[in-house]
Formats: C-alpha cells, structure tokens, sequence
C-alpha cells in the first residue's frame, strides 16, 4: 500500500507540475522588458518608458491613463501594460487580441453607455483566464476545453486599453467638458503595445522556445481590427512555410465618416487622434486611404493577395447590439443624448446590419475567406465566459449554432484544421460561407420576426445596458 500512495503521490506531483508550467503567466511590459528586447530606454517625466523598436520608431508603450469620475473627482487611470502568455504546442500559436472599445474625442473617451465605459482604460484581470477551469466550458478559443479547435496551442492573449483598436502611436490632449479650461491626456498607443508582444515573440523564436508552423490571429470586437492590421508583421516574423489563418469576431468596419476622419485621418492617413500614420505598414497604407465604406473589404482583400495561403474567417451576429450602437455613436459622437435613443439606435441598427452583410459578401471575392452569419444581437464568439459574462459579451462559442445548424466551433475547426482546394462546388471542405438568414431574428417562432419584435428586443436590451 505505500508503494501505492508513493506512486500516487508523485504522479499527482507530475500533474501538478505539468499544469503550472502550462498555465497562464503575466508578462509585465517594463523597463526590464524593454531593455532586454531593445537595450537603451528612456524614462520619461511622466513615468512611462520609451524604447527604439526594430523598426526605429520610438515606442512609448502602456495604457490609456485616461482619467476616470470618483464622486465627481477625475482620477488618472493606471498606465501599466501587460500580456498573457501559456505555453504550449511549440509548433502551434494563437495570437489573440482581446477587445475593449474605442474613444476618438473627449465625449467618447469620459462617458459611459448606461455605467459602461466605451472602452477599457487600464488591464483588467481576463475573466476567460479565471473561469476557464470551472465546472461550464468557458474560455472560448483560450480555454484548453475539448472542444476548442485550438486546444493545446501555444497562446498569447493581447489586451486591449488604448482606446484605439490596437491601432495607435500618438498621445492627445483632449479639452475637459466636466470643467472648463481643463484638459485631459489619454495615450493611445496600442500598436506601440503590439510591437513590444510582437518583438518579445520574435526573441522566443530566436531561442526556439516557440517554431510555429500552424498560427491563428484572432480577434474580438475591437481585437478584431487590431488582428486584421497587424497581420503583416505577424507574416514577417513567423516562417514563410507557416500556415496562417486569420479570424475575426464582431469587427464588421461600418463607421461613419467623422469617425474615420477624426480617429484615422481620413483619406491621407495623417493627423488623426490615434497616429496611425506612426506605424502603419502596407498595404494598409493604400487600403485605409480609401474610404470608410471600404476601409475593412479593400483591407481583407489585399491580405488576400499579399498572402495567397492565408486563410480569413468571420464571424458576426445578424444585428449585432454593441456594433450597432458603437456605429450609432459614430454618426453622432458629441451628442450623448442619441447614443441610447431608442428610434435613433434602431434605425443606426438595420443601417449596420445591411451595410456589415453587403462588406461581408463582397469579402467573399477573395477565395481564401469565408463568412459565419449567426442570429440575434449577441456580440463576441471567441471568448466565451458563460460564468461572469461582461458587459458585451455573448456565452456562444460552444452553443452557437444558428447559422444552417452548423456549430460555430466547428466551423473555426474546419477553418483552421481542414485542408481545402479550390473546388467551385464543394470547396474542399465543409469551410463554407453560412448565414441564417433569411430567419436572423430570434423569436420562439424561429421563422423571421417583425420589425416590432426586433424593437422590442432592442429595448430589452437598452435597459439591460443602463442597468448593467
């Protein structure tokens, strides 16, 4: 019997052991950091460390250190930066940028849909992380659950606090509304926090820690522009051989026109607040020079041609609530009264869907993309954390199965694990262009409701925001 207990013993401590090397670590972005990646830094007066990347721009990375109301005080949030990193499969990665909104004006960046922020100013605790051991599949594309195609993946979890999709290399001033004469700073600089992830990535493939020859960029919400833009210097760091598939959830590019001049600079890419002009690599320099209506059709279908063997997915709810009402606060971004306006919203809403089914079928020129169209309002696939849902996410990656009755995790499995050819007919596989439609709205029915049930659930879910 000892040698029994002995034996038990140590093979728990093996599991044990095996579990902790697996599990998530915190990788602070510091000045040790950054000297290790880049050698001389600079601390700046405001305390931030800037560094010379590879590229030999200036970095500046953290967060927003946007401010923050505590009974009517404006408290600066914390401007430290961090990633997620678990290991796993050497030869498998995913890199995973996280959403958290977006601001573009001093209105978007101080006020709150209902108690909600528009965007998260400071690295919070990832509640997929938490949760993904509990006793319900939680996790989504992170979690190590059965299910998930990605199982077993080396993982990297980049988040989001910049307020710019991953986008920006600039600090703004913004003028206070709350108290006249007052400004306020927020620093934008989530693609400086890409290019340290991306600089840390490219020294673990020095060292063989990691030899990726299967990798998935992943994206949610804002996550999801921030995958789609940083794909090329992903390409440029991982072997050529790689197979690389590219997978947006909840990003369907409908803006308005202010937004797309105000944050981005318009047509000349130039002296927009985010300062992507800073750091923008083609061919994107061509395809956001566009238009905002062509902005993300013109973006996929360059990868498309850059990339010939990249694989591009996407994933979005029928009448997606959060796109619709960050598309409605674009059209009217100074004007808080008509962010919940309920006639405002929903006509902003069927604007929305209409325009993201159109971007998404014109996509589909390019052979190598595919679209998932699911039913109802819900917002966010990938992370799904059914235990303690945010404020915008949907528990849906195991459940989701509206479009044509295919699961959603199926449908990524054969995006990611299916060899497919060029097969006209059937394509190679069972990676194919879905939609539920013409049956997008939920209604115990399950044919196609009216324009009042769908009225009706956009109130429903106009006071579960102001509530939340």
């Amino acid at each position: 019997m000892k040698i029994v207990h002995i034996l038990a013993g140590s093979f728990l401590l093996i599991c044990l052991s095996a579990q902790a090397e697996n599990a998530w670590q915190t990788i602070p972005v510091d000045q040790n950091l950054l000297e290790g990646l880049y050698g001389e830094t600079i601390k700046r007066q405001d305390g931030r460390v800037s560094a010379t990347a590879e590229s030999l721009r200036e970095i500046v990375p953290g967060c927003s250190g946007a401010p923050f109301y505590d009974d009517n005080d404006a408290v600066q949030s914390e401007t430290d930066y961090s990633f997620y990193y678990r290991p796993g499969d050497p030869e498998k990665l995913l890199i995973y940028f996280e959403g958290g909104g977006a601001c573009w004006n001093a209105a978007t960046c101080l006020s709150n849909l209902g108690d909600t922020p528009l965007f998260t100013p400071n690295v919070a605790t990832d509640i997929a992380i938490i949760n993904e051991h509990s006793s319900s599949p939680s996790g989504g594309i992170i979690s190590e659950q059965q299910q998930n195609p990605l199982m077993g993946y080396t993982k990297i979890l980049i988040p989001s606090c910049t307020g710019d999709v991953h986008w920006g290399s600039r600090d703004i001033e913004y003028s206070d509304p709350r108290s006249e004469g007052d400004t306020f700073s927020v620093y934008h600089r989530g693609a400086d926090n890409v290019t340290v992830v991306l600089s840390w990535l490219r020294s673990k493939m020095a060292e063989n820690v990691l030899t990726p020859k299967e990798v998935v960029i992943a994206g949610s919400s804002a996550g999801g522009y921030g995958a789609v833009y940083h794909t090329p210097a992903i390409q440029d760091i991982v072997p050529s051989s790689s197979q690389v598939s590219l997978l947006l959830d909840s990003a369907n590019g409908v803006v308005s026109e202010s937004f797309y001049q105000t944050a981005m600079g318009g047509r000349g890419v130039t002296g927009g607040v985010w300062g992507i002009e800073h750091n923008i690599s083609h061919p994107f320099d061509i395809t956001i020079a566009t238009s905002p209506r062509l902005l993300l059709i013109s973006s996929l279908s360059a990868l498309t041609l850059h990339y010939p063997t990249l694989r591009i997915g996407q994933y979005t709810t029928a009448y997606d609530f959060t796109q619709s009402l960050f598309y409605n606060v674009t059209k009217y971004p100074d004007n808080e009264d008509l962010w919940l306006d309920p006639a405002t919203l929903l006509a902003s809403m069927m604007e929305w869907s209409a325009r993201a089914r159109s971007y998404m079928l014109l996509s589909t020129s390019g052979y190598n993309y595919r679209f998932y169209i699911g039913e109802g309002m819900g917002h966010i696939l990938l992370l799904d954390s059914p235990d303690q849902p945010t404020p915008f996410t949907s528990p849906n990656f195991y459940n989701e199965s509206s479009a044509e009755s295919i699961p959603a995790f199926n449908w990524v499995n054969d995006m990611v694990n299916q060899r497919y050819t060029l097969n006209f007919l059937s394509r190679g596989s069972d990676w194919l262009n879905i939609s539920c439609f013409p049956s997008c709205i939920i209604s115990s029915s399950r044919s196609e409701a009216t324009e009042e049930q769908l009225r009706a659930q956009v109130m429903e879910k106009l006071r579960a925001q102001v509530m939340n």
